[in-house]
């Protein structure tokens, strides 16, 4: 049996190549800790933290026979965790501009008619452009906002792989964001 805690960054990421789970216990306790350290510092709460680090080692484990790592294993990680606090800190702005431009639209739009009217006039016009996706990508997007199932689920159910999941939804959602402009879109995304 291996001892893989005398095992190199290098020698660990060669047997996670080959799927070894072993090394990739090793790789996470190795550098876990210190992940979450270091993005706990960035984000000041720790639980988003560990949400960071974890998604950094499910995308490791996940892509671990095509991912291709050509610097060291410890700034390949600590690079993952940057972009992933990044991609949060760029979704958080976007959403607070978006919260700011739908609340003082929504404030406007709350002087012209009764909320129940518009949101049920505002489902029926998001239902309708729904209707119009190509059957396979209306019924992968239906399955995760309305059935609120995950990628894997997804494929599982339909019989697919989780990167097709991934492009249907990513296509449908491209779709009704030039149907549906602006507000009704992010309205689709915060209730639909």
């Amino acid at each position: 049996m291996l001892i893989y805690s005398t095992h190199k960054d290098t020698e660990l990421y060669a047997l996670l190549k080959q799927g070894d789970r072993n090394a990739f216990v090793e790789i996470f306790e190795r550098y876990y800790n210190l992940l979450i350290i270091y993005a706990d510092k960035k984000l000041k709460n720790r639980q988003a933290a560990e949400d960071v680090v974890q998604e950094v080692y499910v995308s490791l484990w996940n892509r671990h026979k095509s991912i291709n790592i050509e610097t060291p294993l410890t700034h390949y990680l600590y690079r993952a965790v940057r972009y992933e606090i990044l991609d949060i800190f760029s979704h958080q702005k976007v959403e607070d501009k978006y919260l700011q431009s739908l609340d003082s639209y929504a404030k406007n739009f709350s002087e012209q008619a009764d909320y129940r009217v518009r949101e049920k006039e505002i489902i029926e016009i998001i239902n309708r452009q729904v209707d119009l996706l190509p059957t396979k990508m209306r019924e992968v997007f239906l399955l995760s906002r309305k059935e609120n199932l995950s990628h894997r689920e997804i494929a599982e159910v339909l019989g697919t792989s989780e990167e097709n999941v991934s492009r249907h939804i990513t296509r449908a959602l491209s779709i009704l964001r030039k149907k549906l402009g602006l507000f009704l879109y992010i309205y689709m995304l915060f209730r639909f």
